[in-house]
C-alpha cells in the first residue's frame, strides 16, 4: 500500500528584502522540511496578517495560487529524491538534536522557557535573528551540524570546549553548551539501533569550575530602622532640588512616609520580619 503524498502549509516570512513564501511539511520519513519558494506578492495587514498586494503580480513574485503550485512541485521533487536508492547513511547530530527536542516538548513536558532556550542554542547558523537582543552564536550546530554521530569523538568535544574557553563568555555558559551536547548524545545512545552509537563521548570531558555565587550582604534590623528614619525625614532627597510649593512639599512628605513604611521592620525575639505600615503610620 503506497503512502499518501505529503501535503504542506504555505507560510509568509518577513525578510530584509521583503515577505517571502515558504513551504513547510513533513515528508514521508516524518521529518519536518522547510523550503523557500520565492518573494511573496503580499503586504502587511492589520492584526499582523498578510493580504494580496494590489496590481498585477510582478514577474519575479509569487501570488498565493502560484506559490501553492510551486510548493507542490518542491514537495514532489523532494519525495522523488527520497525514493532514489542511496548508500547506507548514518544518523547525524542534527537528527538526534531534533528528536531530543521533540521528546522534551511532547514526552518530558519541559517548561516552554527551557525548551525555547535549548532551541536557541541548537539553532542553525542561518537562522532568523531574534526580534530583540543580539543574534545567537549558533556555536553547537556550527561545530557539529551535519556530522555523523559515530564520527564525533571526545577529542573533538574537548577542542570545542577549549575554543569556548577562549571566547568572552562565562564558565557557566561553557558548561551549558557542554550539557546540551551531552544530552543530545545521551538521548541517541539510548537507541543504538536508530542512531548507531552506544556510548556518550561527552561524558569523558570535564566540566568547567564555575566561580562561587557572590555573597549577599544584608542590613541588620537596626540599620533598616535607621534607613526608615532617614527616609521619613527626606534625607534621601537631593538637597539642591527643594520643593517649590507647599503642595509639592505635602506630596513629598507623603512619599517619604511611604518610603519609610516600606523599609520598616517589626522585630520579635529571635527573628526580624518586614512590616508594611500604612501611610502615616508611626514606627
Amino acid at each position: 500500500m503506497s503512502r499518501p503524498k505529503p501535503s504542506g502549509a504555505l507560510i509568509v516570512v518577513e525578510r530584509d528584502s521583503g515577505p517571502v513564501y515558504y513551504a513547510k511539511w513533513r515528508d514521508s520519513t516524518r521529518r519536518q522540511v522547510k523550503r523557500k519558494l520565492g518573494p511573496a506578492w503580499v503586504e502587511s495587514a492589520p492584526g499582523g496578517t498578510w493580504r494580496k498586494r494590489r496590481g498585477r503580480v510582478s514577474e519575479d513574485f509569487l501570488d498565493e495560487k502560484s506559490a501553492i503550485v510551486e510548493m507542490r512541485r518542491v514537495i514532489d521533487e523532494h519525495e522523488a529524491d527520497l525514493a532514489k536508492p542511496r548508500p547506507k547513511q548514518y544518523s547525524t547530530f542534527d537528527e538526534a538534536a531534533n528528536d531530543w527536542l521533540h521528546r522534551l516538548e511532547h514526552i518530558d513536558g519541559v517548561k516552554p522557557s527551557t525548551l525555547a532556550d535549548y532551541r536557541l542554542m541548537l539553532a542553525p547558523p542561518d537562522s532568523t535573528p531574534r526580534k530583540r537582543g543580539k543574534r545567537t552564536a549558533c556555536r553547537i550546530i556550527a561545530e557539529f551540524g551535519g556530522k555523523e554521530l559515530r564520527s564525533i569523538t571526545t577529542r573533538q568535544m574537548e577542542s570545542f570546549l577549549a575554543g569556548l574557553d577562549e571566547e568572552d563568555i562565562s564558565k557557566r555558559t561553557v558548561n551549558k553548551h557542554r550539557q546540551v551536547v551531552c544530552s543530545v548524545l545521551e538521548h541517541a545512545a539510548r537507541y543504538p539501533d536508530r542512531y548507531g552509537i552506544e556510548t556518550n563521548v561527552v561524558r569523558a570531558t570535564s566540566k568547567r569550575r564555575e566561580p562561587p555565587p557572590g555573597v549577599l550582604n544584608f542590613y541588620d534590623p537596626e540599620e533598616v530602622a535607621a534607613l526608615a528614619r532617614a527616609a521619613r525625614h527626606g534625607a534621601h532627597r537631593d538637597p539642591r532640588r527643594p520643593a517649590v510649593s507647599e503642595a509639592e512639599q505635602r506630596e513629598r512628605s507623603l512619599a517619604d512616609e511611604q518610603d519609610a513604611a516600606l523599609l520598616s521592620w517589626r522585630r520579635s525575639p529571635g527573628f526580624a520580619s518586614v512590616s508594611y505600615l500604612p501611610s502615616g503610620g508611626q514606627m
